[in-house]
């Protein structure tokens, strides 16, 4: 309604879905899947929606959603296009480095990445991902940003690969067999950490060069074949 003047194939097109697939979500002809709510909410600024939307349609992930995000659920959510540069190979450090409160610079994606990488940081600036303030310091218009499950897997997964160092970092690994109970004490204990952490990353006393990554991650080492409701 919003968008009179465009087709249906348009507006499927802003919202990263398949044009039979939105026809059959206006006629109420199917249940969408997760990835499609999500891009739809996306799309249409409805980001800090995930949440309520979760809990009606997919409770099962509302459960994860909560055990991962109840620390920041209202910070909004990344839109589609930023998340897949934060996600390719070609731009995923440039993209980590302007998230940090420091921000980057031209000089130091260049004396980092070479030419390439300044034209990689020319087409985000272009694209308005990334911008660049008076003092050439290039950061983003938001200090916080959640991104879906499947983003977040692969930002850590190559923040490991491409960033992790035995030599400065930290990296530990464990299974087990535990009862459901455990296994809720081990999100809670996480999440706990989780805000500890952020409190010490956000405080001005210890704001400084060092740019890091931190990440917390726990689950079953085999999947549940039936609901956990």
């Amino acid at each position: 309604m919003q968008h009179p003047y465009l087709s249906s194939n348009q507006i499927a097109k802003k919202l990263n879905i398949p044009q039979s697939t939105l026809n059959r979500i206006e006629n109420n002809a199917t249940n969408p899947s997760l990835e499609n709510v999500l891009n739809v909410l996306i799309a249409t600024g409805n980001e800090n929606r995930v949440g309520e939307i979760l809990s009606v349609l997919f409770p099962q992930h509302k459960k994860k959603y909560d055990q991962i995000f109840s620390a920041n659920t209202e910070t909004p959510l990344l839109d589609k296009y930023t998340s897949e540069c934060a996600t390719n190979e070609e731009t995923f450090l440039i993209i980590q480095l302007a998230f940090t409160r420091k921000g980057t610079t031209q000089l130091e994606i260049k004396e980092k990445f070479g030419t390439f990488g300044v034209k990689k940081l020319e087409q985000l600036l272009q694209d308005q991902v990334l911008i660049e303030n008076s003092d050439g310091v290039i950061t983003t218009d938001c200090e916080k940003v959640n991104v879906s499950f499947g983003d977040l897997k692969k930002i850590i997964q190559m923040a490991i690969e491409e960033c992790y160092q035995c030599e400065t970092g930290h990296l530990s690994y464990q299974t087990e067999s535990v009862s459901q109970e455990g296994l809720d004490l081990i999100f809670q204990e996480l999440k706990r950490t989780q805000v500890q952490i952020r409190k010490i990353l956000y405080n001005p006393q210890y704001y400084g060069g060092e740019r890091v990554f931190v990440g917390l991650v726990s689950d079953r080492l085999i999947k549940n074949t039936v609901d956990d409701n």
